[in-house]
């Protein structure tokens, strides 16, 4: 049809072309039987013409949306079945089009009453036209109703898996593929309401709660994990019968992880994605119904020919590709659309191209990266559908795909922080231990030479002591670089604990492990460190082991035990390990501590200290006690020098009775004297298994008149956890005489939120070392937010401790925790 010429019919004029002149309508709107009154004519989607007073023409698609025949619109004013509340709306638009002031192609959603009385929701698209040598407009319509709904039930639904999320819903597990042994974790009753036991034992056990339709998949899905495939991760999501009666649908995401003992060992992890996947099959359907290359919103959408030409492109997908519809219009989507594998940039097979060629949906695993036309790299997802005509024939492609860079970058952080020290970046001992244990295994096959070297700082206690524990933070960071730099091409560095690094030395000979221990001594012997115009001399001890040596079944405590002997003669030696250096190190050692504690607890030598814990909310005032010792030359030494070796040779438990006896009383001396708050007692996972322990105790806080409610008792999340029924016993005792109790350094295991709902606590204190740079970390930011939120749905009031500077207090009172604790607010002081 020419521009500008013009058709009549019956009943409208046919659908001008954007922009040119509208062929004159018939007497009663009917269109010539021409190709393009053809597509009109048959076209789902609805279209009208109108001007300032009427409407000119609608389609037959038109009359079966709104139920009103041709001849009644055709009657009617432009916004007669407009919904009253949308009607001042729409006729500002229409105004704004027939005056040219509104953008060509303009899309809107509005609300119509049908003929039957019932609301629906229709989408607009609106241009100006000219007909007769006036502006007048042309809309089409769909009825996206059903997807409207949809969508505010898909709201609801990610309002409530952002709430799971944020709670940590995520359900880990660990299967042996030679033994079929399946490991879950506990936080499966939280996720899905069942006991852990009811998972079963094995692989096997466990297909009796996934629906018969989805155990093949299952089992597909864990030989292809266990096979290796695509050395990637793979993920399947399979429907599930539980025995509570619960039912829908499981995700699982997982990878095989090889280790020297298990080398078929698979991790993985399960959340319930029943909501989800309910939108989803709704979401699909309505799709279907409502053309699906036209929804576009977040995503990237294209549409192509059979042939796997552009047609469509909207506006996210030219943001990411770099081309616009312009260009890549009758393009080949491989021109347009070019997608290379995320690790080795080697190109894939285009989605579109393999669904055309198989006629199926295709969604490729999450390993795509798109290639931007301008040289920018996008982690994406994505997935091809073939389009069918109404006799079933393929017509084309969709292909639909979103941006999760952001989201891919979160997990890669998530998954370097399993492995790594979160301060200095370096591995950290899990990580370190797994590489010792591989390199001895390659050590016995290939009969190659290497050393382990452990090395303890000297002088970090000191600044953090004096300066605080954002300097001692400074100096890590800055020495692990240093040393990182100085590292030979064959060792490998990571900090093993608060002061203490080690490095392995693969391929070297025992006397180029040697130099390189001392080489690493001198580094840390040459290193500046000044902090606010102080300097600060730093040192180390370093012990060796030549792991071609027999004798030792732990490298690593061989290692460590000869750095404690080279600390323990004299500073900044380097000790070899021999044979019999274990031996002598724990004699030294044990001679050391058995006979210097308890003589310091005769001579009367022990001190507390208190730290008050600041509310954040009102709360009442509440402190935390701690113990310190008095040497023979009248200077003090705090904890960290004297508990672990305590705990190490079992004399804890004389000392967690002298602190609490000496706490009653003093505590009640300073009731007595009008003062107010609570004070809370630590207690080791040692003293909790003493069976005399809780008995001693409670006659000591009996007998010294103190204010049993005033009392709450801090156990560490680790001792609480080893010692669980200990722990419980211990509690349900004195909270039943008034304590409370606290959960300490929460945070810091690996079975957190599994074993919270089996300790009843009044208190979670999270571990510094969530808080300390909290705003400046996501995901810290995240999983410290879902602990609070946890411990207050639990009953529990939260303290963030390790609070050191004014960025941490915003973060926690944004967060919301109820007290905060550390250096920000005050250091300890005598009781």
């Amino acid at each position: 049809m020419a521009k500008g010429s013009k058709t009549t019919s019956s009943e409208g004029p046919s659908a001008p072309v954007d922009g040119a002149e509208a062929p004159t309508p018939g007497p009663t709107g009917e269109l010539p039987e021409s190709l393009y009154a053809l597509v009109v004519e048959s076209t789902t989607v609805g279209v009208s013409l109108y001007n300032a007073e009427r409407v000119l023409f609608v389609n037959r698609a038109l009359e079966d949306i709104t139920g009103y025949s041709r001849a009644e619109l055709l009657k009617m004013g432009p916004t007669d079945i407009v919904s009253p509340e949308d009607r001042p709306g729409v006729q500002s638009r229409r105004e704004d089009r027939l005056r040219g002031e509104r953008p060509q192609g303009e899309r809107f959603e509005v609300r119509f009453n049908a003929k039957d009385g019932s609301e629906r929701w229709f989408e607009v698209t609106s241009s100006q036209v000219t007909w007769e040598g006036a502006a007048a407009a042309l809309s089409t319509v769909m009825d996206v109703t059903d997807r409207k709904r949809a969508e505010l039930e898909l709201r609801e639904s990610r309002e409530r898996l952002d709430l799971a999320q944020e709670a940590a819903r995520y359900v880990t597990w660990e299967w042996d593929a030679d033994t079929y042994e399946l490991i879950v974790d506990e936080r499966v009753e939280q996720v899905f309401g069942i006991e852990s036991r009811q998972v079963g034992e094995t692989s096997e056990e466990f297909l009796r709660l996934i629906h018969p339709d989805d155990r093949d998949t299952l089992r597909r899905f864990l030989r292809r994990v266990r096979d290796g495939e695509g050395n990637e991760r793979l993920s399947a999501e399979v429907r599930y019968n539980f025995p509570n009666g619960r039912a829908g649908w499981v995700g699982e995401r997982a990878r095989l992880l090889p280790t020297p003992d298990k080398p078929r060992r698979v991790i993985g992890v399960a959340t319930d994605i029943t909501e989800r996947k309910r939108m989803e099959l709704a979401l699909e359907a309505e799709k279907e119904r409502a053309q699906i290359t036209l929804q576009s919103i977040g995503d990237g959408v294209i549409r192509t020919d059979a042939e796997g030409r552009v047609e469509y492109m909207n506006p996210v997908a030219e943001g990411l590709t770099g081309w616009s519809l312009e260009e890549a219009r009758g393009r080949s989507l491989e021109e347009v659309y070019r997608v290379v594998d995320e690790t080795s940039h080697k190109e894939m097979a285009n989605p579109v191209r393999v669904c055309l060629e198989h006629d199926r949906v295709v969604e490729p695993p999450d390993s795509s990266l798109l290639l931007h036309r301008r040289g920018l790299e996008y982690s994406i997802q994505e997935s091809a559908a073939p389009i069918r005509g109404r006799d079933d024939e393929t017509t084309g492609a969709v292909l639909v795909f979103r941006d999760v860079t952001r989201v891919r970058g979160m997990e890669e952080e998530v998954s370097f922080l399993v492995t790594h020290d979160p301060l200095t970046g370096l591995l950290n001992r899990y990580e370190f231990e797994r590489h010792v244990s591989r390199f001895r295994h390659r050590m016995a096959a290939e009969d190659c030479p290497g050393s382990l070297i452990f090395l303890e700082l000297r002088g970090l206690r000191v600044i953090n002591d004096t300066c605080g524990y954002l300097a001692g933070d400074e100096l890590l960071r800055n020495l692990a670089d240093h040393l990182e730099e100085a590292m030979p091409d064959n060792g490998i560095l990571a900090r093993l604990g608060g002061d203490e690094f080690g490095v392995l030395m693969e391929d070297a000979s025992p006397s180029r492990g040697l130099q390189a221990a001392r080489n690493l001594r001198n580094e840390v012997a040459g290193f500046a460190f000044d902090w606010q115009g102080s300097s600060f001399e730093l040192g180390a001890s370093v012990g060796v082991v030549h792991l071609s040596e027999e004798g030792f079944d732990d490298p690593l405590g061989a290692a460590e035990a000869a750095c404690r002997l080279s600390r323990d003669q004299g500073r900044d030696r380097v000790h070899v390990y021999r044979a019999d250096d274990e031996r002598l190190a724990e004699r030294y050692s044990q001679m050391m501590w058995i006979h210097r504690l308890p003589k310091a607890m005769e001579d009367d030598r022990f001190l507390l200290y208190r730290q008050r814990i600041r509310p954040l909310s009102g709360g009442p005032p509440l402190s935390e006690i701690f113990i310190r010792l008095r040497n023979g030359e009248g200077n003090l030494i705090g904890p960290g020098e004297f508990i672990p070796a305590a705990e190490r040779y079992h004399l804890i438990p004389g000392i967690d009775r002298w602190v609490a006896r000496t706490a009653f009383r003093r505590i009640a001396e300073l009731q007595a004297g009008g003062e107010a708050g609570s004070f809370a007692v630590n207690v080791s996972g040692q003293s909790l298994s003493d069976e005399g322990f809780l008995k001693d105790v409670a006659a000591d806080l009996e007998a010294s008149g103190a204010d049993p409610e005033s009392l709450c008792f801090e156990i560490t999340e680790t001792a609480a956890v080893t010692h669980l029924s200990q722990a419980n016993r211990f509690m349900n005792v004195l909270r039943g005489m008034g304590c409370r109790f606290v959960l300490d350094d929460f945070g810091s295991g690996l079975s957190s939120f599994a074993y919270l709902q089996n300790l009843e606590a009044d208190f979670l204190k999270v571990s510094g070392e969530f808080v300390r740079g909290l705003a400046a970390n996501e995901v810290q930011w995240a999983l410290t937010r879902s602990i609070h939120e946890l411990g207050q749905l639990m009953g529990m009031g939260t303290i963030a401790e390790g609070v050191e500077t004014e960025a941490d207090v915003a973060a926690v009172e944004e967060i919301g925790f109820d007290y905060a604790q550390g250096y920000y607010f005050e250091r300890p002081s005598p009781l």
